[in-house]
């Protein structure tokens, strides 16, 4: 209803702005500049802002660096400044996917699980999910935490399955650490 709410605003204020456009110029500049002021008000989602500042700090950021680049410093800057926050926004969520084991519950359900409980399916087999897409600037993490998993195992890793339904990419490098990674597992053993 409110994003409804906001786009009658804007399409009736493009109205009156195309339409009336000669009885406005005889409104005092402060009563133009309040009707603009307005209407960028209720452009912004309070609520939405709310829930991302609830669930997502970090991404938070966003928004409000952008608003404060706009204001002090103009439209130009604050686009520029909101396209290199998001762009690192994205090379830091890329660099730390959420990653994790995927066991299996008595009941049948299969669950996640932090990567430090070591949780195996069956004794000797770990399932590990890797949560994002594969490239240069996360695979030494990726095998990093493989080998961790593997080498501080409660019981011994026989079988290692590598679940990648979260990649939709891999590049080169990515490719290339999966090669090592399967060789250096296999020197320990493990399939």
């Amino acid at each position: 209803r409110t994003q409804i709410a906001h786009l009658v605003t804007v399409v009736v204020v493009l109205l009156v702005l195309t339409f009336l456009t000669a009885p406005l110029a005889y409104l005092p500049t402060v009563v133009l500049a309040d009707i603009v002021f307005l209407t960028g008000i209720h452009l912004v989602d309070v609520q939405g802002l709310k829930g991302v500042l609830a669930r997502r700090p970090v991404e938070f950021g966003v928004p409000l660096a952008t608003t404060l680049s706009v204001v002090f410093f103009g439209v130009g800057w604050g686009i520029v400044v909101a396209i290199i926050i998001s762009i690192l926004a994205h090379l830091r969520h890329s660099y730390r996917p959420l990653n994790y084991l995927i066991i299996r519950r008595s009941d049948g359900s299969w669950v996640s699980s932090p990567l430090s409980s070591g949780d195996q399916v069956i004794d000797g087999l770990v399932v590990y999910r890797f949560g994002g897409d594969l490239y240069y600037i996360n695979e030494g993490k990726m095998t990093e935490e493989v080998l961790d998993i593997v080498d501080s195992a409660k019981r011994p890793v026989q079988w290692f399955c590598f679940s990648a339904s979260a990649v939709n990419d891999v590049d080169y490098s990515g490719s290339e650490a999966l090669k090592q990674l399967q060789r250096q597992l296999r020197s320990r053993g493990v399939t």
